[in-house]
């Protein structure tokens, strides 16, 4: 059977996708297949809330929302946008003329670039009853 291509290592750490695919294993091959569903279903309306709160200057909710962004990026092996969630959360107060708008702005931006890999990945069968090997 042919080995399923690797993760664009530039969006998506395909050493995270490996392990994410072994844990599943034979038991489960549709773990990783879920874990993407719920990543890609999870995350427009967590960076709508944020945009929300950017424009409302509702710092707690940026920050918790920010929070939650990141795990999920990390556990998903989106490493950039994990990053920009965390840049992201540090801010403590939030304006128009402060970095906050950009961050948010390469924060969606890096989503969409993650979205397509991730479904790219799909396409190719990466989560069928096939296990996962990085490059």
């Amino acid at each position: 059977m042919d080995r399923p291509q690797s993760a664009d290592p530039q969006f998506l750490d395909p050493n995270v996708l490996a392990t994410l695919a072994e844990i599943g294993g034979k038991e489960d091959p549709d773990f990783l297949h879920r874990l993407i569903k719920r990543f890609l279903n999870e995350t427009p309306p967590r960076l709508a809330t944020l945009r929300e709160a950017v424009h409302g200057v509702d710092t707690k909710t940026v920050q918790r929302t920010s929070h939650k962004l990141t795990g999920s990026c990390g556990h998903i092996g989106a490493n950039r946008m994990a990053a920009l969630s965390i840049e992201l959360e540090a801010f403590r107060q939030y304006s128009p003329i402060n970095p906050t708008l950009k961050v948010l702005h390469q924060l969606e931006t890096e989503f969409d670039l993650v979205r397509t890999a991730l479904l790219a990945q799909k396409e190719m069968g990466m989560t069928q009853n096939t296990s996962f090997k990085p490059g």
